[in-house]
């Protein structure tokens, strides 16, 4: 018998695509305070962007390839997440 890895399949080496740009994206967006904000929708475009499949996209969102709250959490950051894109307001009187 061989020793050698088990080859990546087509499915699992999406997912992977998808989960480094996530991850990138994390990277990328880390301030001083040891935050980090980052949109799903980007880094879907990312992942979709590397991917050679229209489908890509649907194949990502169905198998929740993003739903990453709960390893995140598990790898010691507090998740938080937002449906909408909504602006910080304050009063400035």
């Amino acid at each position: 018998m061989s020793d050698q890895p088990k080859p990546v399949t087509p499915p699992e080496a999406r997912q992977e695509k998808t989960h480094r740009a996530f991850h990138g994206f994390v990277i990328i967006a880390l301030d001083a305070f040891g935050r980090a904000e980052v949109s799903q929708k980007k880094a879907l475009a990312k992942a979709v962007s590397k991917c050679k499949k229209e489908s890509c996209a649907n194949q990502i969102l169905e198998n929740g390839w993003l739903n990453i709250e709960a390893a995140y959490e598990a790898a010691g950051w507090k998740v938080t997440t937002t449906i909408t894109a909504t602006p910080y307001l304050r009063d400035d009187k």
